[in-house]
């Protein structure tokens, strides 16, 4: 056991609903890859399976191998890497359970869930192990009942098992989000996902179990377990770490535009303009209807919808009795519904649920009542969440995603002649984005390779194309002519035009041609006086106008210099 491990302490803020939340994370001295808290205290194993348990701030070596461990109320459970079961039977004794599994959860009313190697899910009952219908790949039971986590990472409730009974519950409700590791605590459920950030579900109670969203922590773990008001668990580098539940927001609004639901207090909508977003959570027995209803700007009754998301069926109200959905809705306990209504050939209500069309209806087709069109022909201005309402958490405008324009003509070449670049833009006004929406992806600006047609001056004397040049939007015109010769390097100057060529030779322009200057340089410049470098010595050298010979100047300057007609020079 490594005990060398500083304790670290790190600060960390949460911003929720405006208020910040502050926290420690704590680190606990030793190495583990699994750690369990629960009554019977904190037990854990290390990479090789060496087995430890708490006691104050030390660790105490147990004997025995496990590959998991659980600390529950009356004892602790463990699997071993041969998938056997094994539970503490006191004085450092293990009792062999019959059965295998890869891992396992006892809660602290000794409940024990467990998964094998093929991911069937089961549960003791005491003397056997009952089969469970279900594939996960981790499981957890606590007093916010049993929950599972998927290969895919997807996330299960199990029906009925919330406050740690004694039950095998009554089938699976999937939950929103994706996790790799699960526990359930009071009141609470934390977990990890596939990158080993840290969430909690938020909203928990005995009517909905479920609870209403996952709020993260800042942190990163690989496994997680809760007891009580602490969470422990152990990152990638096995270090082990412990945090305050009651660091957490006992209630948060995440997502921006989202306002919890008011029962029988009217809002400002006008729904035509502005489609309406539900967010709800149910369990099927409690938390199962969701009831909405309009009115006009004098408060006159426009209309309403009644969803029992149990049966599941629906209803407009003074339209049509419950009818069943053209396509039933998603299965999972979190659901987004949004609310359209239009009146472009009549008034239609169009309703998704987690962005699938489950109605589509034109009401002067699909009403069965006379007196519809004296409601739902009013315009709608104001809405109601009744107090029937159960499911309903919260509410928000649909959010408008930015889309792009149509990209602008192509823009002219970079450069006069030869191979340049040109540019064409969009604009993210199509519709822009509003109420929360997203901008859009991608790049505004997009490029390509373009050639002009004129050609590089060359090393004839035939003049080359006109080239227009704009600048300051004053179109400006100029000839491009090639001068006889070949050179690496050219300079012109108050002391005339000088060069190099490949081999280091020095030339200079007189009139049309150039005349050969005893000397060899790399680098050349024509200034008052004319100046050169030769990068193989470093060496330095000056003539002036009036001479024929190169000065030579104390100092080494390895690549270039440049001299004005002022005689100022600089290098480097």
């Amino acid at each position: 056991m490594n005990i060398a491990i500083a304790i670290i302490v790190a600060m960390v803020a949460m911003v929720t609903s405006g208020v910040a939340v502050t926290a420690k994370w704590q680190a606990i001295p030793g190495s583990l890859t699994r750690i369990s808290k629960g009554r019977s205290g904190v037990w854990g194993v290390n990479r090789r399976g060496n087995i430890y348990k708490l006691n104050g701030k030390s660790w105490t070596r147990i004997p025995g191998n496990l590959e998991h461990i659980s600390s529950g109320g009356s004892s602790v459970w463990g699997v071993n890497k041969h998938g056997h079961i094994y539970r503490d039977a006191g004085h450092n004794k293990w009792q062999r359970i019959p059965g295998s599994l890869t891992n396992l959860d006892v809660s602290d009313n000794g409940h024990v869930w467990g998964v094998k190697k093929n991911q069937d899910i089961y549960r003791w009952t005491g003397k056997n192990w009952q089969h469970i219908g279900g594939k996960a790949i981790q499981v957890t039971v606590g007093p916010s009942g049993v929950w599972i986590v998927n290969r895919a990472n997807n996330i299960y409730y199990r029906k009925g098992t919330y406050g740690d009974s004694n039950t095998a519950g009554s089938g699976w409700i999937q939950i929103s989000g994706n996790l790799k590791w699960i526990s359930s605590g009071r009141n609470i459920v934390v977990g990890v996902d596939s990158g080993n950030n840290i969430y909690y579900r938020e909203g928990m109670r005995a009517p909905r179990p479920t609870g209403t969203g996952w709020v993260q922590i800042p942190g990163k773990l690989m496994q997680i377990d809760i007891y009580g008001d602490e969470i422990v668990g152990v990152d990638t580098g096995h270090v082990i770490y412990k945090f305050p539940v009651s660091g957490f927001p006992t209630t948060a609004k995440k997502t921006v535009g989202w306002f919890p639901v008011e029962r029988d207090v009217v809002i400002e909508w006008d729904l035509e303009s502005t489609p309406l977003e539900i967010k709800s959570s149910e369990l099927g027995s409690n938390d199962n209807v969701l009831y909405v209803t309009f009115y006009s700007a004098w408060g006159m009754f426009a209309g309403g919808l009644w969803l029992d998301l149990a049966s599941p069926l629906y209803s407009l109200q003074f339209c049509t009795s419950f009818k069943k959905f053209a396509v039933n809705p998603p299965s999972t306990a979190d659901k987004v519904w949004r609310i359209t209504l239009t009146r472009t050939e009549g008034v239609r209500v169009v309703v998704h649920c987690n962005e699938v069309e489950v109605l589509n209806i034109l009401l002067s087709q699909s009403c069965t009542e006379t007196k519809w069109s004296k409601y739902w022909n009013r315009l709608v201005t104001k809405m109601k969440f009744r107090k029937a309402d159960s499911a309903s958490d919260y509410y928000r405008a649909q959010p408008v995603d930015g889309g792009w324009s149509d990209y602008s003509k192509w823009g002219a070449c970079s450069v006069g002649c030869g191979k340049g670049t040109t540019t064409r833009s969009k604009t993210c006004n199509n519709p822009p984005p509003a109420r929360g929406g997203k901008d859009c992806g991608g790049e505004a600006v997009e490029s390509k390779e373009c050639m002009n047609k004129a050609e590089f001056p060359g090393s004839g004397s035939t003049p080359v194309p006109m080239v227009a040049m704009v600048t300051s939007g004053v179109a400006v015109t100029a000839k491009w002519q090639a001068i006889p010769g070949s050179l690496t390097r050219i300079s012109i100057g108050r002391s005339g035009v000088w060069g190099v060529k490949r081999g280091s030779k020095v030339y200079k322009l007189n009139g049309k041609s150039w005349t050969r200057i005893p000397g060899r340089f790399d680098h050349i410049s024509s200034g008052s006086s004319v100046w050169g470098v030769t990068r193989r010595f470093g060496s330095l050298f000056y003539r002036d106008a009036g001479h024929n010979k190169w000065q030579g100047v104390r100092g080494y300057l390895f690549s270039n210099l440049d001299v004005s007609d002022n005689g100022h020079v600089w290098g480097v």
